[in-house]
Order: structure tokens, then C-alpha cells, then sequence
């Protein structure tokens, strides 16, 4: 980890002797697995079943670091283990009993990796967005951590498109990160120039004209990469008309860099700014590298393009 390295190696090594054994590991060895894990991006589910069935367990006995580096590592790579009910009962119930003795950050990485699974921290919210906790963020008297408020910006999000049913506090408005594009990506990737370039021609090909506008930002601090608006009829509007606009679609044009390692699962990044655009009012369609990275001629890319962006223009119009 110190070195960066990403070994396949290792990790198939891991995956055939670790499931085993984590009954007698030391919680600090675990956890550092999961830690390695996220680190390489490597979505593992022989060694994230076997350490969610070991939470489930034995996780009275871990500290509350080594819970939040087990957490944080499957909400960060869109891992929801097969005993999720009872892993997240668990977890509830430490958190209920071990809440103060939570770091503040860890505690806010932890609940921020339960909205990834669609897991709310509802009983929980309440507290973390409470001026006395907020305090508490705040180390010898320096400025509110970034990361720290864009997570729980991330929360209050959540808490507003996805819970209508929660009625506790909220984070005040003056605490909200304004856009959550950050130089380490932490709650979203940008659009690949690569891939971009590459879908460019066909989309102005297939909609006759550059009727759309790329990297947009929305007012709840998310970057779309393509948006296209559409009148009320359901025609794609050009750019001056856009004060027409009835509904928006967003085109993410999925890099490399927004997927697992291993595996064509995107990052629980991702997938919660997916659900969050939804939410706003988008109709979202996901262009993913390795499917448009097949197709060989032009004619095959604008029939990809049309085959993804008018099913859903049909179906708003109906």
C-alpha cells in the first residue's frame, strides 16, 4: 500500500486463503485488507462476503477505526454483501452504543459509505448535523474540513431527494459544499477528454447540429458531462432555445476511471450521483467505456447513440 502496488497476484492469493481464516485474524489484519482493496480499487467478493460475515460476528470486538476502513471500503466500491440486513443492524447498534467514541471524520466517512448502498443513517443525521457535532469537526480552531462537509453535504443530499419520510435537522445552507468537483475526485470523476472526442462526432452526427452542452454544473454542486434538453413535445432543443427546456437528459460518458478495477461495477461515487440526478429531475443515460470502445465505425457509434438516447425520449413522451 505504502508503494502503490496493485498486484493480481496477491489478490488472488488473498481470495483463496483469507475467507478462511478471518475467524483467528487480528481485526487490525482485516481491516488493512479492505483498506488494500480500496486502495487498488479492486472489488472483491469472495474476501467482502467473508469480512461482512465476520462484522456480523465479531465486530463488537474491533475499534472503531478498523469498523469505519471495513465500511468505508464496500460504500466506496459499491459492494452490498449478501447478509447486508444484518451487517447493517450490527452497525446500527454500534453506532447507537459507541457513537462518542467515534472519531468525527470516521464517523462521517462511515455514514457517508451507507448512502452509496441506499443504507440512510436516518436515526443518526439528526445528531451529525448538529451544531455541537459540527464543532466538533473543527480542530484547534481551523477552518471545517472540505472532504468532511462535502460528505455530509452528500447526506444532506440524500436526505432531501431520497427521504421524504426524514424530518430532522438539516445541514445549515452556508455549510453546503457548492460543487463537489475536487482535485482528488472524491465525490465524483471527471469526464474523459478520450472518450469525449471519441463520442463527440457521432452524438453531433445523430442529432443534426451540437444540440447539447458538456460539463454543467447543477445547482446541487454535481458536474454533468453531456446535457440535452428537450421542449415539452419532447424535441431536442438547440442551445439559444434553452430557456424552453421541459426536461434535461444527462449523458455520462463512463471512463475507466469511474469503475472498479476488477470488475464493470461503477465506484459508489458514482452511483450515487447517478440516483441524486435522477432524483433533480434528469433522465440519466449511462455511455460506459467498454461498450463504446467495441464498436468500429462510425455508422455502429451513431446507432449505439440512438439506440441509448431516443428509447428514453420515447418513453418521456408517453
Amino acid at each position: 500500500m505504502i508503494l502503490g502496488q496493485h498486484c493480481e497476484e496477491l489478490l488472488a492469493a488473498m481470495e483463496k486463503h483469507v475467507p478462511a481464516r478471518l475467524g483467528k485474524c487480528d481485526p487490525e489484519l482485516i481491516s488493512t485488507v479492505m483498506e488494500y482493496c480500496l486502495q487498488t480499487r479492486c472489488r472483491s467478493e469472495p474476501i467482502f462476503e467473508a469480512v461482512a460475515e465476520n462484522f456480523v460476528h465479531d465486530a463488537e470486538r474491533h475499534t472503531t477505526l478498523q469498523i469505519a476502513k471495513q465500511i468505508v471500503a464496500m460504500g466506496r466500491l459499491n459492494y452490498l454483501p449478501q447478509c447486508s440486513n444484518q451487517m447493517f443492524k450490527k452497525l446500527e447498534r454500534i453506532l447507537s452504543s459507541r457513537f462518542s467514541h467515534f472519531q468525527p471524520h470516521s464517523l462521517i466517512e462511515v455514514l457517508h459509505a451507507c448512502i452509496h448502498l441506499e443504507r440512510f443513517p436516518l436515526n443518526f443525521m439528526s445528531k451529525v448535523f448538529s451544531p455541537f457535532f459540527l464543532q466538533r469537526l473543527q480542530a484547534h480552531g481551523e477552518p471545517l474540513d472540505k472532504n468532511a462537509m462535502g460528505q455530509l453535504t452528500q447526506i444532506h443530499l440524500s436526505s432531501s431527494l431520497e427521504c421524504s419520510y426524514y424530518w430532522g435537522p438539516r445541514l445549515p445552507f452556508f455549510l453546503h459544499v457548492k460543487r463537489f468537483a475536487s482535485v482528488d475526485q472524491a465525490f465524483e470523476t471527471p469526464m474523459e477528454s478520450l472518450l469525449y472526442k471519441q463520442v463527440k462526432g457521432p452524438l453531433t452526427h445523430l442529432l443534426g447540429g451540437k444540440f447539447y452542452s458538456t460539463n454543467i454544473f447543477t445547482y446541487s454542486g454535481y458536474t454533468v458531462d453531456v446535457e440535452i434538453c428537450l421542449d415539452e413535445n419532447g424535441f431536442i432543443l438547440p442551445l439559444p432555445q434553452w430557456d424552453q427546456t421541459y426536461r434535461r437528459m444527462a449523458l455520462c460518458l463512463d471512463g475507466q476511471s469511474r469503475f472498479c478495477n476488477n470488475t464493470k461495477h461503477l465506484l459508489g461515487k458514482e452511483v450515487t450521483k447517478r440516483r441524486h440526478l435522477h432524483r433533480m429531475g434528469y433522465e440519466v443515460v449511462q455511455i460506459p467505456y467498454f461498450e463504446f470502445e467495441k464498436l468500429r465505425s462510425h455508422e455502429e457509434q451513431v446507432q449505439y447513440l440512438h439506440n441509448k438516447i431516443f428509447p428514453t425520449i420515447f418513453t418521456l413522451n408517453h
